[in-house]
């Protein structure tokens, strides 16, 4: 499993917190694009292999975002990464509609989920209505019912498919193993000019090497670095242990009540009354002083 870590920097100067900021609404802004550009039905033949559809497409054209080469290109990855997430969920929701369907045979449910399996090419072109070859078997179903299978696909595709939310936050941003380096505690982040870092002083020693979420905190001139590592999963509980667990139950007429039937705290409901009576009681008294004190200022 997954397990942050955390690093923070200190007393940045104002001027740094000023070039980090912009590096991060440029970032946020050039992924929000990606998404607005590669989210569609007409991009689908593209993610799954958006570095050499995409990425090595947009360095050939020498295409400019504003920014260094790698970080727009971790940018796309981000987007691109969470472009294929979304297409998956509706995947998943749309085999949960079909499997629903008692219209359908098996023959025809086997066709559909076979499309939409191959998302990147099938998949495509029934979205896009182009030409495609129908695969040998499924060359029993007429195509007056693929027709309507594809016409399904589409509809259920429209209906779960839904719009990634764009990033809002311009105090976030992401950067790559190539764009940081570490030195004697310090941290160099490369900023929006060519050869030029952003050193800022580290809190610890410790030496990322992955790829790190970079929070920018204003109100103190701070930073805070996240690095996800890999740690193995703990046991918490053996076999033999299970039938030495016991539930509780916090209940108001006791403090504890066990589920081998032990009770600790019985009756403890007449103390809460005594109490409670007790300081509604006060309360009241206070109210009458509060408004007295009121009308004694008004006049």
């Amino acid at each position: 499993m997954k397990k942050t870590i955390k690093q923070y920097c200190y007393n940045i100067s104002k001027e740094d917190i000023r070039e980090l900021t912009e590096l991060s609404v440029r970032f946020n802004s050039v992924k929000n694009k990606f998404y607005s550009q590669y989210s569609g039905i007409k991009s689908l033949n593209l993610i799954y292999e958006h570095r050499k559809l995409i990425r090595n497409e947009l360095v050939r054209n020498k295409v400019k975002f504003d920014m260094p080469t790698r970080h727009w290109r971790t940018a796309l990855d981000l987007s691109i990464c969470n472009i294929k997430a979304n297409w998956s969920n509706v995947v998943n929701d749309v085999k949960k509609d079909i499997n629903k369907r008692n219209e359908l045979n098996d023959n025809e449910k086997h066709y559909v989920f076979y499309v939409l399996k191959s998302k990147d090419n099938l998949l495509y072109s029934i979205l896009n209505h182009k030409s495609y070859d129908v695969p040998n078997m499924f060359k029993n179903i007429n195509k007056c019912n693929i027709n309507k299978l594809n016409k399904l696909i589409c509809r259920l595709i429209r209906k779960h498919k839904n719009t990634i939310s764009y990033t809002q936050k311009k105090n976030i941003f992401t950067i790559d193993s190539g764009t940081y380096d570490y030195k004697d505690n310090y941290i160099g982040i490369q900023s929006l000019c060519k050869r030029n870092r952003i050193k800022l002083k580290t809190n610890t020693n410790l030496i990322f090497t992955t790829t790190l979420k970079i929070f920018i905190n204003k109100s103190n001139n701070s930073i805070e670095i996240h690095s996800p590592i890999d740690v193995k999963t703990k046991q918490l509980v053996n076999s033999n242990e299970l039938n030495n667990i016991i539930g509780i139950d916090k209940n108001y007429e006791n403090v504890i009540a066990t589920s081998n039937g032990n009770i600790y705290g019985d009756k403890v409901n007449i103390i809460y009354n005594k109490y409670t009576d007790v300081v509604v009681k006060q309360e009241k008294n206070r109210g009458k002083i509060r408004s007295y004190i009121k009308e004694l200022v008004k006049k």
